[in-house]
């Protein structure tokens, strides 16, 4: 492990799945390898607070994030279920039940490397709740992000433009108005799914123009996910 490699410090790392405490912003931190072999902790990047705060579209907020830590978490990530509902004043909220994949071996490896060998969950690693507005605010800001001008025209942005554009069954007005909650249940569950999967992705560019959204989509998601998240 050299001392440029990063990777996201979590209990699901762990060869045996501990009970994970409730997941903070500052649960997150940058760890390298030094020379001498040890490991060296340095200071955690504050994240924002807040649902609302931390999803809203702030560019150079973003910018400054390290985007191998948001990636590394979304590569992680197995798959997310939807299976609960409550209802406060009125508003119907989801409850996401995150299955975080767990790696074979102990021996350090980096949380982005594409090779990494890991297993799938057989239990939720955490849950946290949304209701049906904040998938639309998630899906426009990542509209946002993937058509500023001037259009980047990297496949990354191309994916997420045809899918935010085309796709039918997604958390947007017309399907709040069309559908059950069980039927959202299943839109809003695939759409996020689908999300994960397309911002775990990385995709050239064009020339020297470097691809914004790229950095802002892992950000996003990973504040969606984990932003007031409690374990299971």
């Amino acid at each position: 492990m050299t001392a440029s490699t990063a990777m996201c410090v979590a209990d699901h790392h762990r060869q045996q799945l501990q009970k994970l405490q409730t997941l903070m912003p500052h649960d997150c931190a940058i760890v390298v390898a030094a020379t001498s072999g040890e490991d060296v902790e340095l200071p955690t990047v504050p994240r924002p607070h807040g649902l609302q705060h931390s999803l809203q579209l702030d560019l150079e907020a973003h910018r400054r994030w390290n985007t191998s830590l948001s990636v590394g978490f979304l590569n992680s990530v197995d798959r997310i279920e939807i299976s609960e509902t409550r209802v406060d004043c009125k508003t119907v909220f989801y409850k996401l039940e995150v299955y975080l994949s767990l790696p074979t071996s102990r021996l350090p490896a980096s949380t982005c490397g594409p090779t990494s060998t890991r297993l799938p969950a057989a239990h939720p690693t955490f849950k946290v709740e949304r209701c049906f507005a904040d998938f639309e605010e998630l899906r426009e800001n990542v509209l946002k992000s993937v058509s500023h001008m001037p259009q980047c025209t990297c496949q990354y942005c191309m994916d997420f433009l045809v899918y935010i554009r085309y796709k039918y069954s997604q958390p947007r007005g017309i399907v709040k108005l069309t559908s059950g909650t069980e039927k959202r249940k299943e839109i809003l569950a695939k759409f996020i799914n689908d999300f994960v999967a397309m911002g775990q992705r990385r995709a050239p560019t064009l020339g020297k123009r470097k691809c914004e959204a790229q950095k802002l989509v892992p950000a996003m998601l990973e504040a969606f996910l984990l932003s007031n998240a409690r374990d299971c």
